[in-house]
């Protein structure tokens, strides 16, 4: 198994935080993990390999690609910041969920019609975790003196009104629209 997934499996978001120290004020530096961690970070064009296996444009919205010693996590060139920022906090998800069925001379493709899969799900809501620690997510939303706009708390933790949707929907926690 390659070095750096050994020592990233079976870690929780939060004990991945923490072992790479990485701050709890949002918006969680995503960027700044993976460096820690080791792990590359590559913008691209999607379209080449859509274009390739014949599948409808815009289907791959990233990619996780490990060899003996490095790891790689590709993201769409042109997607806006927020979505880029899941997309790498998805794709570190599944080295710390499946490392173990993450060969090396790995490839793994997030496409929109594998969402639905277990893996995709659990990688979904690790992801939220990473972006979106529970322990910032209530500091922030205690300060509130009603129930806090979804809009806001997404602002604040540089995530989408749908991520944050979903982390909130998990955490059972109410919001205002």
């Amino acid at each position: 198994m390659n070095r750096t997934l050994a020592t990233l499996k079976g870690l929780t978001a939060e004990q991945l935080l923490h072992k790479y120290n990485i701050s709890l004020e949002p918006p969680v530096d995503i960027n700044l993990l993976l460096n820690r961690i080791g792990i590359q970070k590559v913008a691209y064009d999607f379209n080449k390999i859509e274009d390739i296996l014949q599948i409808q444009k815009d289907e791959i919205t990233g990619i996780l690609y490990t060899t003996d010693e490095n790891i790689g996590i590709f993201y769409k060139y042109n997607d806006p910041y927020n979505r880029v920022r899941f997309t790498l906090a998805h794709e570190l998800a599944h080295c710390c969920l499946h490392a173990d069925t993450i060969e090396q001379r790995h490839i793994e493709t997030r496409t929109k019609n594998n969402a639905k899969e277990p893996r995709e799900i659990q990688a979904n809501i690790f992801a939220g975790e990473i972006l979106i620690p529970k322990y910032t997510l209530d500091l922030v939303y205690n300060k509130f003196i009603s129930t806090p706009p979804i809009s806001v708390l997404a602002r604040i933790f540089e995530v989408s009104i749908s991520v944050m949707k979903a982390r909130l929907d998990y955490l059972e926690l109410p919001y205002g629209e």
